[in-house]
């Protein structure tokens, strides 16, 4: 009986042993966990007050580069409202303009249907026509380098700023819209050069005491071995021009009967006959053609009489 209670007793002290070191053991793994978390808890405040600095510095990178942004959009904003003001100016001095050129082909189309009963006035009127289309070309093309120029600004413009690309777009309808308004005018041209065409080739040759031919092209034409002919029934007649002549593009020479007075040579202005006559009436045919120096036919006209 002592002995199973002494054996009873040790097997008890020994149990209680045991777990006091158990916990001894599990307070220090503890303590252990404790401190790595308050390493680890040390690192992530560091961690924050760090982020927390770049951000406010962030913040202040930001801020610097929204004035500076807003800044150059004031800029960009004004330069391209005095560039749209002066597209705006254009197109209305380009409106005055068109109606201006409209007024002139309502002019010249009046004065070509009198052409044929005046023909030394609008000899002179076709001239001056002349010139001022010379003139509409040299500010069409002045017109056509300001366009494209636009053009350019323009899509410089949209790869500064992105902002302004609805705007860029307006711009470029209208540089299509002013690019229209110029093909119309060299229409327009182009009809009044046929006109003028039409009109010279009618005036070529006519049946008064001269013959007036007119250089079309415009280039210069040499009349060295030239001769002018009329052939009336089974006579011919004929003009040999001055050696050296030159007739300049657009220009034209006048061939006078040798009875017209009040006439003086100036050539290549005017030319005289030195003592036949031009025959302009009578019964018979007549046939008038301008032969070059190699016997070529280069212009002919038949007038029957019936």
């Amino acid at each position: 009986m002592a002995n199973r209670s002494s054996a009873s007793l040790r097997s008890r002290n020994t149990s209680s042993s045991g777990n006091t070191s158990g916990l001894n053991i599990s307070r220090a793994q503890e303590k252990e966990q404790l401190e790595t978390l308050n390493n680890r808890l040390a690192v992530y405040i560091d961690t924050v007050r760090r982020l927390e600095q770049d951000n406010k510095e962030l913040k202040s990178i930001i801020a610097s580069y929204t004035d500076t942004y807003e800044v150059e959009t004031s800029k960009v904003k004004q330069l391209y409202e005095r560039e749209l003001e002066d597209a705006k100016k254009l197109i209305e001095e380009l409106a005055r303009e068109k109606s201006r050129l409209e007024i002139d082909a309502e002019k010249s189309n009046a004065e070509a249907q009198d052409a044929l009963a005046k023909l030394a006035r609008k000899e002179r009127e076709l001239r001056a026509a002349e010139g001022r289309l010379r003139q509409y070309e040299v500010e069409m093309g002045e017109l056509k380098v300001r366009n494209e120029a636009i053009g350019y600004d323009a899509n410089r413009k949209s790869d500064e700023n992105v902002a302004l690309r609805g705007a860029n777009s307006d711009l470029d309808k209208q540089v299509i819209a002013l690019k229209r308004q110029l093909e119309s005018e060299t229409l327009l041209r182009i009809d009044l050069e046929n006109k003028n065409k039409t009109l010279r080739e009618e005036l070529q040759f006519n049946e008064q005491v001269h013959e007036t031919l007119m250089n079309n092209s415009k280039q210069d034409v040499s009349f060295t071995g030239w001769v002018l002919k009329r052939k009336v029934g089974s006579q011919t007649y004929e003009f040999k021009f001055p050696k050296g002549m030159v007739l300049k593009g657009g220009a034209t020479t006048t061939i006078w009967s040798s009875d017209v007075n009040d006439i003086s040579v100036d050539p290549p202005t005017n030319l005289k006959l030195r003592t036949a006559k031009w025959f302009s009436t009578g019964n018979e045919s007549k046939k008038t053609f301008l032969e070059d120096s190699d016997g070529r036919v280069i212009v002919e006209k038949t007038v029957t009489v019936k």
